[in-house]
C-alpha cells in the first residue's frame, strides 16, 4: 500500500481540503472587500436573508434519488470516497480516520460554494446581472467529471438551481449546507451499501 499504510495519502487529502479553503476564500475575500462595490454581501459569507428550511426540505427530497443512485455499479465504485484514501493500519479506533477525513471532505464544499456561487453568481452577477448563472452552472458541471454520469448530469441542474438561490438571497450559507449534507449523504448511503453486500 505504501508509506506507512496509506497514511501519507489521507493526511495529504485531508490537508489538502484545507488549503484549498485557504487558496480560494482568502483572494476572494480580499477580491471582495477591495473590488466589489456591495462590501457587506462579502460574496454571500453574511447572514442576510438565511433560512435554512428549505435547504433542509430540498436534502430531503433529494435523499430517494441518491439511495436510488446508489444501486449504480458507477456509484458503488466511487462512494465512499474516504475508502479511496482510507488508513490500512490503523492505531486508534476505525471511526476516528473516518471523521477527521469526512470533515475534511466537507470543508471542500464550502470553497466550492464561496467560488461558484459566492464569486460567480453575486460577485460577477453585480456586474452582467442573472446572466452569470447559466455560465456558473455550466463550468460547475465540469468539476464532475470523472464521477458518475448521473452526478455530472444532474450538476447542471443542481448547480444553476443554487445558483439561482444565491442570486436572489445574496447568501451561500444554504448551499453550503445542501452541498455538504449531500456528500455526507452520498458517503453514508454508499458506507450501508457496502455493508450489506
Amino acid at each position: 500500500i505504501g508509506y506507512k499504510d496509506n497514511y501519507y495519502a489521507w493526511s495529504y487529502q485531508i490537508a489538502n481540503n484545507i488549503m484549498g479553503l485557504l487558496r480560494v476564500a482568502v483572494p476572494l475575500l480580499l477580491f471582495a472587500w477591495w473590488v466589489l462595490p456591495e462590501r457587506s454581501e462579502k460574496l454571500g459569507l453574511n447572514a442576510h436573508h438565511l433560512d435554512l428550511k428549505p435547504y433542509s426540505i430540498l436534502l430531503l427530497l433529494v435523499l430517494p434519488l441518491v439511495i436510488i443512485a446508489s444501486f449504480e455499479p458507477g456509484f458503488a465504485r466511487y462512494y465512499p470516497v474516504y475508502q479511496q484514501h482510507a488508513p490500512v493500519q490503523q492505531d486508534y479506533p476505525a471511526w476516528v480516520p473516518m471523521v477527521l477525513y469526512e470533515i475534511g471532505y466537507g470543508l471542500d464544499f464550502v470553497d466550492v460554494e464561496l467560488m461558484f456561487r459566492g464569486f460567480f453568481v453575486i460577485g460577477m452577477g453585480s456586474v452582467i446581472g442573472r446572466h452569470a448563472i447559466l455560465p456558473m452552472a455550466v463550468l460547475y458541471c465540469s468539476l464532475h467529471f470523472g464521477k458518475p454520469v448521473g452526478e455530472a448530469i444532474s450538476s447542471i441542474f443542481g448547480g444553476y438551481l443554487l445558483g439561482l438561490i444565491a442570486y436572489y438571497t445574496r447568501n451561500i450559507w444554504g448551499g453550503i449546507m445542501v452541498h455538504i449534507g449531500l456528500a455526507w449523504m452520498m458517503e453514508t448511503v454508499a458506507w450501508i451499501q457496502r455493508a450489506a453486500t
